[in-house]
């Protein structure tokens, strides 16, 4: 096969509340679990684009203990929708020392803190053993999946050979630098040694797995530091068990399903503290190769026989004995939804409280009943996209697929639907109209910036163009009247001021590239068209992030 790229249509389907994908106020993408509608919005086929990471710089810690950051790369100057189609397969070996993030695992988008305190061990003496560790690991010696094992510091990858999983590109904005490395690594090789928040790592890049389609099931086992089980818990589970009995459990679950993989069903109603258990557990199924909400899980799952069972798993939501199962037809589910966040810590009667936004949903819904074609810009309104959500069956939102069934296809749902913390209007679709996806295996390196996204999501879009027309003002020898009348188009209205939208903001910088050309000509304003693509290329490359 070849690995370039693949069509592939994504399930909107995290493991958690809502199983659909959202966007935390981060503006990181993809990968946020639904924990409800007061912590995050949940995601459209109308990609949004992310907000660019903020730079780290290339020495933390003690500055007497260096370390070469890698190079910049070109991923920095692509659109960031390319990075959340962009499947990497990541391993790493991690050295903490004392200043590492005490508790915090590496590269979760969740506050997922699972890790004992870091080490005693200086940043000196850290660096020191990562570099002997990237030594043992450029020689080929020894697997890396083996140094992983005897070296890496990090409790929910270790015994897992370092493996992350495939994640997207987009997983890793928030750590520039990591990108930077694994965009100067090849396939099958390790990069240097990288440091951030967490510590140093070494990584392996890894070529794509062959394409397999994936079913399975899990029992989670929660305990009390896998606080974010409390979202998607079953009603009699406490949170009190700590970390100790819970492994043990784990243990006792991964024998008894062992023992018989048909009693899963038993299984996971007497024992899994997730919601899902009046599903049996069902994950749902995937493909290898396609960007999923929890790519650890699907990982284990890929390297498992059909009817065997997973070691137990350290994951956000608890311990997780994973079981492959049977690949199987299931059916397809498409929707538009507009979503009414509630605060339910607020008193009935309350603006936003959990009755009064279903007064409001109410009302919203009989009019949309009397007039359906208001629906989209209801969405819009509201949501702030107009979008369509698409799953099969076990990778829909939990509890939201027997009310929609009752929906015919084209029709808005006569009801408000409770889905966690938000009322929801539904619109059934047919599955074909969710669009595919095309999803690569390596990351971008485009020969120029995309600066019409950089002005979208960046609210000092103003202040660099003017630095930019300030140096093509310069560059291109205008005459001082030109000069002017360039900086004054490079100045937006007062309301930028005040926060403008990014199609505001879009609309704007379309109408100042059309009056620079207007005022500078053809073969001027190549050249002007040129400064901004060297300057937005040399902002990014210094650490601005992708646009």
């Amino acid at each position: 096969m070849n690995h370039e790229s693949i069509r592939a249509r994504t399930g909107r389907r995290a493991l958690g509340a809502g199983r659909s994908l959202c966007w935390f106020s981060a503006g990181w993408p993809w990968l946020a679990l639904v924990i409800g509608s007061s912590a995050c919005h949940s995601r459209s086929d109308a990609v949004r684009e992310t907000d660019p990471p903020s730079a780290e710089p290339a020495v933390l810690g003690d500055p007497g203990v260096t370390l070469t950051a890698p190079a910049p790369g070109r991923w920095r100057l692509a659109n960031p929708r390319e990075l959340n189609r962009v499947m990497l397969w990541v391993s790493h070996i991690l050295i903490r020392h004392a200043a590492s993030e005490p508790s915090d695992v590496s590269f979760s988008l969740a506050d997922w803190s699972s890790q004992p305190p870091p080490p005693s061990r200086t940043r000196e003496v850290a660096l020191g053993l990562a570099r002997e560790v990237w030594a043992e690991a450029q020689a080929g010696v020894t697997p890396f999946s083996a140094l992983a094992g005897r070296y890496s510091e990090d409790l929910t990858t270790q015994h897992r050979g370092g493996s992350l999983g495939g994640i997207t590109a987009s997983m890793l904005l928030r750590w520039p630098q990591v990108l930077d490395a694994l965009a100067a690594t090849t396939p099958g090789q390790v990069s240097g040694v990288v440091e951030t928040n967490y510590g140093f790592h070494v990584f392996l890049l890894s070529k794509p797995p062959e394409e397999a389609r994936i079913s399975g099931a899990h029992i989670v086992i929660g305990h009390d530091r896998a606080t974010w089980l409390r979202y998607v818990a079953r009603g009699s589970y406490s949170g009190d068990r700590s970390h100790a009995r819970a492994l043990a459990r784990a243990h006792e679950v991964q024998a008894l399903v062992l023992a018989d993989p048909t009693s899963l069903s038993q299984l996971v109603e007497r024992y899994s503290d997730h919601r899902d258990a009046a599903e049996h557990g069902d994950l749902g199924e995937w493909s290898s190769l396609e960007p999923a909400p929890f790519p650890r899980e699907v990982d284990v799952l890929r390297q498992l026989r059909v009817g065997e069972v997973s070691e137990p798993l350290e994951t956000l939501f608890g311990i997780q004995v994973l079981l492959r199962t049977p690949s199987r037809p299931r059916l397809a589910y498409a929707m538009a939804a507009i979503r009414i966040p509630f605060d339910p810590g607020r008193a009935a009667g309350q603006p936003f409280s959990k009755e009064a936004q279903l007064d409001g949903a109410n009302s919203l819904l009989a009019n949309l009943l009397s007039h359906p074609d208001r629906f989209e810009s209801a969405q819009r309104q509201i949501n702030g996209a107009v979008g369509v959500e698409g799953w099969t069956e076990g990778r829909g939102p939990y509890g939201l697929q027997p009310s929609l069934e009752r929906v015919r296809l084209g029709e808005i749902g006569k009801e408000v639907i409770l889905l966690d913390e938000s009322w929801m209007i539904v619109k059934r679709l047919d599955p074909a109209a969710t669009a595919e996806e095309t999803v690569r295996f390596e990351l971008p390196a485009p020969e120029r910036p995309d600066i019409e996204s950089f002005v979208r999501n960046q609210g000092d879009a103003r202040a660099v163009l003017q630095v930019a027309a300030d140096k093509a003002a310069g560059q291109l020898g205008l005459p001082r009247d030109v000069s002017a009348q360039l900086r004054a188009i490079h100045e937006p209205p007062p309301e930028f001021d005040a926060g403008a939208s990014a199609d505001e903001r879009l609309s704007w910088f379309r109408t100042l590239l059309a009056r620079s050309h207007q005022l500078l000509g053809d073969a001027a304003f190549e050249r002007y068209a040129a400064v901004l693509d060297e300057h937005f290329s040399e902002a990014l490359f210094r650490g601005a992030g992708p646009l």
